[in-house]
């Protein structure tokens, strides 16, 4: 597998699982600070950033514990909210893999041999062995989270605030920061197995208004050990000069609709 392309499956299934239910935030009497559950959702949605799109741009970090390989490159991801959604991959400045995805398809243009793939989700979910859609993966870039129910308000009235969801065999935690009550932490447990994943949210500045983390940093046990940094150095809403160009030149190899391989 393309080895810019396989960094981005942890991603996947971490936004896919925590995002197959919408909250209804009914009900929940545990207090924190004075706000009950349904308020605690209510601040958290408040929050949440409206925009027409996003462009951030950063360097990452891929570091494969258990294989002992480490991964350093430059991103540039540019959200059309609702819509599109354009990732670019460099290496030492030179362009590696374009990926293009609308609400139904994936496009993939691989630079360095010079191939491309047409697919819709089925590309991601048969990666994962679930169902994933393109407003799983718009949520998780922009830190967004959709509550699971049942969900309970789980943490005390002088504690950091937390929620914890269930679903299938995971146990879903969700940390909020207290001051602008975006998410800071999600937390899954598998309950057969013990082994966790989590996904953090840090360093937060206020981008036209809108409260953003700068770092998002995940951290998975199985199948591999794995360590994912996202440092983003540029973060702009509704930038006039964003662009949303893909093409796919006629001299590419067009692979079929599956894993890409080495």
């Amino acid at each position: 597998m393309n080895k810019y392309f396989k960094l981005l499956l942890p991603f996947f299934a971490i936004v896919l699982i925590l995002s197959s239910c919408k909250s209804r935030p009914d009900g929940g009497t545990t207090r924190v600070r004075g706000l009950n559950k349904a308020k605690v959702v209510a601040k958290h949605n408040e929050n949440r950033p409206d925009f027409k799109t996003l462009s951030l741009k950063g360097k990452a970090d891929y570091n494969n514990l258990t294989k002992k390989e480490k991964i350093g490159f430059s991103y540039r991801i540019d959200i059309a909210k609702d819509s599109l959604i354009l990732a670019s991959v460099t290496k030492f400045g030179i362009p590696a893999m374009n990926v293009m995805m609308n609400t139904d398809s994936v496009f993939v243009r691989n630079m360095l041999d010079r191939s491309a793939i047409i697919c819709d989700f089925t590309l991601v979910s048969k990666m994962l062995g679930f169902n994933v859609n393109f407003e799983m993966l718009q949520n998780f870039l922009v830190g967004d989270a959709n509550f699971i129910e049942p969900m309970v308000l789980t943490s005390g009235k002088n504690e950091p605030i937390e929620l914890r969801g269930k679903l299938d065999k995971y146990t879903v935690y969700w940390n909020l920061n207290d001051a602008n009550f975006r998410l800071e932490k999600m937390r899954l447990k598998d309950l057969i197995l013990g082994q966790e994943s989590e996904i953090s949210y840090s360093e937060f500045k206020k981008v036209d208004g809108h409260p953003f983390a700068q770092i998002m940093q995940l951290k998975v046990t199985s199948p591999e050990d794995v360590r994912i940094q996202l440092h983003h150095t540029s973060i702009d809403f509704d930038k006039e000069s964003v662009s949303f160009k893909f093409r796919i030149p006629k001299s590419y190899k067009i692979k079929p609709c599956g894993i890409p391989q080495k």
